[in-house]
């Protein structure tokens, strides 16, 4: 009731104290007190500067223990880099890192050989690479022969090979036929449209055999002096092919012993076989019709001919 019969300025009032308690005074829940609020903001206030003076103080007494220096930018062969070091209590310092400069290598020169290119001498930095004598490229070098190889040797009547090979790298470089004795012959190309042996040539054989062809194409006859003074070889066959025996064809022969006459020989020249000393026996065939002057003449190891019914012409001083 006595509420109910204040007036409505006591009521005013009453809010006013209250809302004026409740602006003065902080509640400190888990200490259950009130605080004024002057008070809190004064003792706020006081915490704060003393907070900041401890920090001014601290920072006036405290000294730095700096780390490990830590790269920050690496130096490079030409330009700076940078490192620092820091205090726990975040206070860093830095400095510069020299320039490491170049690393030189030489790079050497590498020779060139038959199959490959090779290089100059140079340099460059082992670290960016940086080239300071440019190599230039060598040219291969030719291949070296050795010597001949045979494959294959040859007979008085079949050809051989041979080859060389490069001495660094192998390859083989050449290859050629070796001639046959009968091929090693020399021989002319006659208005007949037939070969003539005319000489030796290099053949060494010690059994020559005259070739019924050479080159696709008959030979026939044996040339004038083509064998004269040859000591190489010690006996001679002549095929079929051969007609005609020129003059002195095998004269001063003195290591020859004994010779084949093919069976279509019809003409035995002038001193064909003079002074052939070593010859011991001959056969002359059916075919031949005519033996030249001196034939055999000097022919002191002849023991055994054979003149036949076919020759109608024989020339003086046979024997």
């Amino acid at each position: 009731m006595d509420e109910m019969n204040k007036k409505p300025e006591d009521l005013n009032d009453n809010v006013t104290k209250q809302t004026n308690s409740d602006e003065k005074d902080i509640q400190i829940p888990f200490l259950g007190i009130k605080i004024p609020k002057k008070t809190m903001l004064v003792c706020c206030f006081v915490g704060v500067i003393a907070i900041i003076i401890w920090i001014i103080v601290g920072s006036i007494n405290h000294e730095h223990k700096f780390g490990e220096w830590k790269t920050v930018d690496e130096a490079t062969c030409l330009s700076k880099g940078l490192e620092e070091s820091s205090c726990k209590c975040g206070e860093k310092k830095t400095r510069t890192i020299a320039p490491l400069g170049h690393t030189e290598i030489i790079d050497e020169e590498i020779d060139p050989t038959c199959t490959t290119t090779g290089l100059s001498k140079g340099s460059h930095c082992t670290v960016c690479n940086q080239v300071f004598i440019e190599r230039q490229t060598l040219a291969m070098i030719d291949h070296k022969a050795g010597e001949w190889i045979i494959d294959k040797e040859a007979t008085h009547t079949k050809d051989g090979t041979r080859h060389t090979e490069c001495l660094m790298c192998d390859k083989v470089l050449n290859k050629e036929v070796i001639l046959s004795g009968q091929n090693k012959m020399k021989y002319t190309l006659m208005d007949d449209n037939t070969y003539e042996v005319s000489g030796i040539g290099s053949c060494k054989d010690r059994e020559i055999i005259i070739p019924s062809e050479y080159k696709g194409l008959p030979v026939s006859r044996i040339g004038y002096k083509a064998f004269e003074g040859c000591r190489s070889f010690v006996s001679v066959t002549i095929p079929s092919s051969v007609k005609i025996i020129e003059e002195s064809a095998f004269s001063e022969c003195k290591n020859l012993e004994t010779i084949v006459i093919g069976d279509s020989v019809k003409s035995i020249g002038d001193y064909a076989f003079y002074n052939c000393e070593s010859l011991v026996d001959i056969s002359i065939p059916n075919s031949v019709t005519s033996i030249g002057e001196g034939a055999f003449r000097s022919c002191y190891a002849l023991t055994s001919i054979v003149i036949p019914n076919s020759v109608t012409s024989i020339g003086d001083s046979l024997f």
